[in-house]
């Protein structure tokens, strides 16, 4: 696509900051006014937009996409984004241990993941179920309630990026720890990964799935990056 603007510019009004391509409002592909309100994140589309060339590079534009998806998606589905986030909560990689027979593995989780089951019970005085068993028994009440209550908290910039992370973790109790700061983004990663590491240094890694988890970083560090903007 041909560049057909001069300046990308924002203006800041009613809570918000708008976009304009020169003095045209930019919308969304629905047709939303683009709005953040994040200063951070206004100043980083800006500088998306003004280093483009000639040709636009549609597939460099994250931020935008972004923010359009904020817009077009999260805001028309909250509702349905965190009920989908609740149900995943009840099925977080956390609770599920491999079976015994794998010693290997199964001492890695126990010595990587058991702290960190045991730090989210600390901080947030729950029980949580856990087993190596195919299905684990549900989670109490209590622990419903509070990632109700994380999910329903998030404003819909948040929300967005938290579902990217949840989904790449396979884990609502990662996610809610490395939010609030308890353990690292790159800690919650390398945890929800351990079993894929261990296979890896069983099997080894071939060039497809070399890519594929290349490809999962540059998503997890784009989400956790555009999470350093909303503060």
């Amino acid at each position: 696509m041909k560049r057909f603007y001069d300046q990308f510019t924002s203006q800041y009004h009613d809570g918000k900051y708008y976009f304009y391509y020169d003095a045209k409002p930019v919308k969304t592909p629905l047709g939303h006014f683009l709005t953040t309100p994040y200063g951070k994140l206004a100043d980083a589309l800006a500088v998306e937009w003004n280093s483009q060339g000639n040709e636009i590079d549609i597939k460099s534009l994250k931020i935008n996409h972004f923010i359009n998806t904020i817009h077009d998606v999260t805001v028309l589905k909250r509702v349905s984004i965190i009920e989908n986030l609740q149900q995943y909560a009840q099925f977080d990689c956390l609770f599920h241990f491999t079976q015994e027979e794998n010693e290997i593995l199964f001492k890695q989780q126990i010595n990587q993941w058991l702290p960190l089951i045991q730090k989210f019970q600390e901080i947030y005085n729950v029980k949580l179920e856990f087993d190596t068993k195919l299905i684990v028994d549900k989670q109490s009440e209590d622990y419903a309630k509070i990632v109700s209550d994380f999910f329903n908290d998030a404003t819909n910039e948040e929300l967005t990026i938290l579902y990217k992370i949840v989904t790449i973790l396979g884990s609502v109790v990662l996610a809610i720890l490395a939010f609030h700061r308890h353990i690292s983004f790159e800690d919650a990663l390398k945890a929800s990964r351990l079993e894929q590491d261990y296979n890896i240094s069983q099997w080894g890694l071939d060039s497809e799935t070399e890519k594929a988890k290349k490809d999962v970083d540059d998503d997890y560090n784009q989400a956790i990056s555009i999470l350093s903007l909303m503060s």
